[in-house]
């Protein structure tokens, strides 16, 4: 097969002329067999050409849902009975420092690391690695 017998698609599907003249073929048939009418437009291999050598249209960008983010901050060791007995309300001690280095997780994926910081009150994470 050579290059100019060939059409490439944008998916990457590359057929020859004559696997699409017989895919067009194969359409033409069952049209008429179910009695429907088949349009016959005669295009020129010039005509074909321009008509899809032009700009290709831009495509938006599908919309991206949002993603659940959430820092993994510490991780303790309990055991059992000491989880069992854990009630509302209560507070449970983590072994954690200023400037802590945590895991920053999207959809449950690490995306990067930070640290923790802790200023005017409030907590925030500084990334300091992407992944």
């Amino acid at each position: 097969m050579s290059n100019t017998d060939n059409e490439e698609l944008e998916d990457g599907i590359l057929l020859s002329q004559d696997e699409m003249d017989s895919i067009l073929a194969d359409v033409r048939t069952i049209s008429k067999q179910q009695g429907e009418e088949v349009p016959g437009v005669a295009l020129s291999q010039n005509e074909l050409d321009a008509l899809f050598s032009g700009p290709k249209p831009a495509i938006s960008k599908p919309l991206e849902r949002p993603k659940q983010i959430s820092l993994l901050v510490s991780r303790e060791k309990w055991t059992s009975e000491e989880i069992k007995r854990f009630n509302s309300g209560e507070e449970l001690p983590l072994d954690i420092l200023d400037e802590t280095i945590v895991d920053v997780l999207a959809d449950g994926h690490e995306i990067a690391k930070g640290k923790l910081l802790f200023n005017s009150g409030r907590y925030s994470v500084k990334i300091v690695e992407e992944k």
